[in-house]
């Protein structure tokens, strides 16, 4: 008996797999609104395994992705693979203006409506009028970094000295972080063994499992007649089988040929897991005629506040009441973000095929 063919598997399965980024282009208000312009979905399929992966398939927000191949230890990255409806972040930003003593203090605050703790980052350039900041770091720019909890809200705040300024526009960074069920196939340890007593041709195919895990093995097994060098006869099925293997389970099949030329045997054996794969999703912004993902544009805002007033005359006594204090002016209505006139050119998704088959084991002839 001679081993004919042998295919191998890793028995390490990853728990997870980078396999998909959602890019939007965003402007945040600190008035807890945005506006989202372009969504779209980037393949980022990475392959960790020193084996191919067939047959991939995922669905995210309802939009179905389909791979046939991804090559062992590599990457596959389509962008853009699909354009998708605009979704707001679960994130918002207000902020609040009062006075204290002679300064105005202002107030942010980041809540996080994510199901999953979520790092922040503001950048903002510093006033001219600055005094001192609470919560964040004061260098060239005030910048503000925390890791918001699910469902909570972080807050700093920024002392200005006079009654009236402005706040310009600022960098927001962040990133979610998200995961989808993923169903790939792979080869599995396959074996085919062949003997020949007289007329009778006796093969046996052997299908092992080195996976830490059950898998679902769809087996075909068949053969063709030598005629010569050159002709073969018609194939003849002898398996065609779906079963299920458990964690370093083995499986065997026997068949008989009978006949006084030389059988070949094919085998064919894939197996379909399933797992989960990373989603990370990226707020972006456009600017000089490029996309810089991982960063939203935060708007700024001016203030205004009456001064308390002054003594007032008659003689004897000080002065009335200050005249009351006025809210701060809200920032102007922003016009919806607009795609730009001649966005620059994105790589066209790639037409693939439907289906994926393996290659086939070819058992060669034994001497007489």
């Amino acid at each position: 008996m001679r081993l004919l063919a042998f295919l191998s598997l890793l028995l390490l399965i990853y728990p997870s797999m980078a396999c998909i980024y959602e890019i939007r282009e965003v402007v945040f208000y600190p008035n807890a609104t945005q506006e989202v312009g372009r969504d779209w979905m980037v393949v980022n399929f990475t392959n960790p395994y020193p084996f191919n992966l067939y047959d991939v398939n995922l669905s995210y927000r309802n939009d179905f992705v389909y791979i046939p191949l991804i090559p062992a230890n590599s990457n596959l990255k389509i962008d853009p693979y699909k354009t998708l409806s605009p979704q707001n972040f679960p994130l918002s930003i207000t902020h609040t203006a009062n006075l204290q003593g002679g300064a105005v203090n202002i107030i942010y605050t980041i809540k996080n409506s994510y199901s999953r703790d979520v790092d922040v980052s503001i950048e903002i350039p510093k006033p001219a009028n600055f005094l001192s900041c609470i919560g964040c770091q004061a260098g060239d720019t005030l910048t503000f970094h925390s890791t918001i909890p699910a469902g909570g809200e972080k807050s700093f705040s920024i002392l200005v000295s006079g009654y009236s300024g402005e706040i310009s526009d600022s960098i927001l960074a962040f990133k979610l972080k998200d995961s989808v069920p993923v169903e790939y196939g792979v080869e599995l340890l396959l074996s085919i063994e062949k003997k020949r007593a007289g007329n009778e041709w006796y093969a046996t195919f052997r299908i092992q499992n080195p996976l830490a895990q059950d898998v679902n093995v769809s087996f075909e097994a068949w053969y063709v007649l030598k005629i010569d060098d050159y002709t073969f006869t018609d194939r003849e099925s002898l398996y065609n089988e779906t079963f299920q293997l458990s964690a370093g389970e083995n499986k065997t099949f026997q068949s008989v040929v009978e006949s006084d030329k030389t059988p070949v045997f094919y085998a064919r054996a894939k197996a379909r897991l399933a797992g989960q794969c990373e989603v990370t999703i990226f707020p972006a912004t456009f600017s000089d005629g490029n996309y810089i993902v991982g960063e939203a544009v935060l708007k700024g805002f001016s203030y205004q506040f009456t001064p308390p007033g002054g003594g007032g005359g008659g003689g004897g006594g000080g002065g009335g009441p200050p005249p009351p204090v006025l809210p701060p002016v809200q920032p102007p209505a922003q016009p919806p973000v607009q795609p730009p006139v001649q966005p620059p050119a994105q790589p066209q998704p790639i037409s693939l095929p439907v289906s994926v088959s393996l290659p086939a084991i070819t058992v060669p002839e034994i001497p007489a």
